[in-house]
Protein backbone atom coordinates (compact mmCIF):
# COMPACT_ATOMS: atom_id res chain seq x y z
CA UNK A 1 0.00 0.00 0.00
CA UNK A 2 1.27 3.47 -0.86
CA UNK A 3 0.36 6.30 1.52
CA UNK A 4 -0.58 9.32 -0.57
CA UNK A 5 -1.08 12.01 2.04
CA UNK A 6 -0.84 12.68 5.75
CA UNK A 7 -0.79 15.69 8.04
CA UNK A 8 2.31 16.92 9.79
CA UNK A 9 3.16 19.77 12.15
CA UNK A 10 5.83 22.28 11.15
CA UNK A 11 7.20 24.91 13.54
CA UNK A 12 8.60 28.13 12.11
CA UNK A 13 9.36 31.52 13.55
CA UNK A 14 6.88 34.35 12.89
CA UNK A 15 9.38 36.31 10.76
CA UNK A 16 9.75 33.24 8.49
CA UNK A 17 5.99 33.24 7.84
CA UNK A 18 6.43 36.55 6.00
CA UNK A 19 8.28 34.57 3.30
CA UNK A 20 5.11 32.62 2.33
CA UNK A 21 2.81 33.53 -0.54
CA UNK A 22 -0.47 31.61 -0.43
CA UNK A 23 -3.69 31.31 -2.39
CA UNK A 24 -7.14 29.92 -1.72
CA UNK A 25 -7.49 26.20 -2.50
CA UNK A 26 -9.81 25.15 -5.35
CA UNK A 27 -11.94 23.32 -2.75
CA UNK A 28 -11.81 22.55 0.96
CA UNK A 29 -10.14 24.21 3.92
CA UNK A 30 -6.74 25.80 4.33
CA UNK A 31 -4.52 27.77 1.98
CA UNK A 32 -2.03 26.62 -0.66
CA UNK A 33 1.59 27.81 -0.63
CA UNK A 34 2.20 29.18 -4.11
CA UNK A 35 5.79 30.43 -3.69
CA UNK A 36 8.36 31.85 -1.29
CA UNK A 37 9.67 35.41 -1.16
CA UNK A 38 13.30 34.42 -1.75
CA UNK A 39 12.50 31.41 -3.94
CA UNK A 40 13.59 28.91 -1.28
CA UNK A 41 11.55 26.89 1.18
CA UNK A 42 10.96 27.62 4.87
CA UNK A 43 10.95 24.97 7.57
CA UNK A 44 10.59 22.05 5.17
CA UNK A 45 7.57 23.57 3.43
CA UNK A 46 7.23 23.42 -0.35
CA UNK A 47 5.17 25.17 -2.99
CA UNK A 48 1.93 23.20 -3.26
CA UNK A 49 1.65 22.33 0.45
CA UNK A 50 -1.79 22.96 1.97
CA UNK A 51 -1.69 24.77 5.32
CA UNK A 52 -4.64 23.59 7.42
CA UNK A 53 -4.17 25.23 10.82
CA UNK A 54 -2.14 27.88 12.63
CA UNK A 55 -1.39 27.35 16.32
CA UNK A 56 -4.20 24.80 16.61
CA UNK A 57 -6.85 26.92 14.85
CA UNK A 58 -8.27 25.53 11.60
CA UNK A 59 -8.00 27.79 8.54
CA UNK A 60 -11.50 27.64 7.01
CA UNK A 61 -11.57 30.87 4.97
CA UNK A 62 -8.47 30.61 2.78
CA UNK A 63 -5.32 32.69 2.37
CA UNK A 64 -6.64 35.92 3.91
CA UNK A 65 -7.59 34.18 7.16
CA UNK A 66 -4.23 32.38 7.18
CA UNK A 67 -2.44 35.71 6.80
CA UNK A 68 -4.37 37.21 9.74
CA UNK A 69 -3.60 34.19 11.94
CA UNK A 70 0.10 34.42 11.09
CA UNK A 71 0.16 38.16 11.87
CA UNK A 72 -1.57 37.56 15.22
CA UNK A 73 1.01 34.91 16.20
CA UNK A 74 3.88 35.63 18.55
CA UNK A 75 7.33 34.07 18.22
CA UNK A 76 7.00 30.43 17.17
CA UNK A 77 4.21 29.48 14.77
CA UNK A 78 2.90 25.90 14.62
CA UNK A 79 1.41 24.99 11.24
CA UNK A 80 -0.51 21.83 10.39
CA UNK A 81 0.33 20.87 6.81
CA UNK A 82 -1.68 18.41 4.74
CA UNK A 83 0.23 16.13 2.50
CA UNK A 84 3.87 15.58 1.94
CA UNK A 85 5.55 17.22 -1.00
CA UNK A 86 9.10 16.93 -2.18
CA UNK A 87 11.03 18.97 -4.68
CA UNK A 88 12.91 17.17 -7.47
CA UNK A 89 15.36 18.52 -10.01
CA UNK A 90 14.92 16.48 -13.17
CA UNK A 91 17.10 16.49 -16.25
CA UNK A 92 15.81 15.97 -19.74
CA UNK A 93 17.17 13.12 -21.84
CA UNK A 94 19.01 13.62 -25.12
CA UNK A 95 15.65 14.12 -26.88
CA UNK A 96 14.61 16.83 -24.43
CA UNK A 97 12.09 14.65 -22.57
CA UNK A 98 11.59 14.07 -18.84
CA UNK A 99 10.14 10.57 -19.16
CA UNK A 100 6.74 11.09 -17.53
CA UNK A 101 3.14 11.26 -18.74
CA UNK A 102 0.44 13.31 -17.00
CA UNK A 103 -3.27 12.62 -16.55
CA UNK A 104 -6.07 14.67 -15.04
CA UNK A 105 -6.33 14.18 -11.29
CA UNK A 106 -9.65 13.83 -9.47
CA UNK A 107 -11.96 16.87 -9.71
CA UNK A 108 -10.31 19.99 -8.18
CA UNK A 109 -7.04 18.11 -7.78
CA UNK A 110 -3.67 18.55 -9.43
CA UNK A 111 -2.63 16.37 -12.38
CA UNK A 112 -1.02 13.03 -11.60
CA UNK A 113 1.79 11.09 -13.20
CA UNK A 114 0.24 8.28 -15.22
CA UNK A 115 3.56 6.80 -16.37
CA UNK A 116 7.21 7.16 -15.42
CA UNK A 117 9.88 5.67 -17.70
CA UNK A 118 12.28 3.45 -15.74
CA UNK A 119 15.25 4.89 -17.62
CA UNK A 120 14.36 8.52 -16.75
CA UNK A 121 15.75 10.94 -14.18
CA UNK A 122 12.19 11.09 -12.79
CA UNK A 123 12.31 7.36 -11.97
CA UNK A 124 15.78 7.75 -10.42
CA UNK A 125 14.42 10.61 -8.26
CA UNK A 126 11.71 8.30 -6.91
CA UNK A 127 8.71 9.61 -8.86
CA UNK A 128 6.09 6.96 -9.64
CA UNK A 129 2.74 6.68 -11.41
CA UNK A 130 0.05 8.16 -9.17
CA UNK A 131 2.20 10.97 -7.75
CA UNK A 132 0.48 14.37 -7.91
CA UNK A 133 2.22 17.30 -9.63
CA UNK A 134 1.62 20.32 -7.41
CA UNK A 135 4.18 22.68 -8.92
CA UNK A 136 6.73 23.23 -11.62
CA UNK A 137 9.89 25.33 -11.37
CA UNK A 138 9.25 26.19 -7.71
CA UNK A 139 5.73 27.57 -8.19
CA UNK A 140 2.49 25.78 -7.31
CA UNK A 141 0.27 24.87 -10.22
CA UNK A 142 -3.25 26.17 -9.59
CA UNK A 143 -4.66 24.33 -12.59
CA UNK A 144 -6.41 20.99 -12.22
CA UNK A 145 -5.36 19.89 -15.69
CA UNK A 146 -1.97 18.83 -16.95
CA UNK A 147 -2.48 20.75 -20.20
CA UNK A 148 -1.36 23.98 -18.51
CA UNK A 149 2.00 22.35 -17.84
CA UNK A 150 2.70 20.59 -21.14
CA UNK A 151 3.28 23.63 -23.37
CA UNK A 152 6.21 24.68 -21.15
CA UNK A 153 7.66 21.24 -20.46
CA UNK A 154 8.43 18.13 -22.52
CA UNK A 155 7.28 15.22 -20.43
CA UNK A 156 7.54 12.05 -22.52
Amino acid sequence: MRLVTHNREVCIMKHQSQQLFCSDPPAGVGAIITRFLDGGGVGGLNAGDRLLAVNGKLVTDGAEQLSRRLQDSAGEVKLVVSGYTTAHSLRKDEEGKLGVRLSDGPRHSPPVLSEVARSSSAWSAGLRAGDAVVGVSGEADSSSTPHRLTPRHSFW
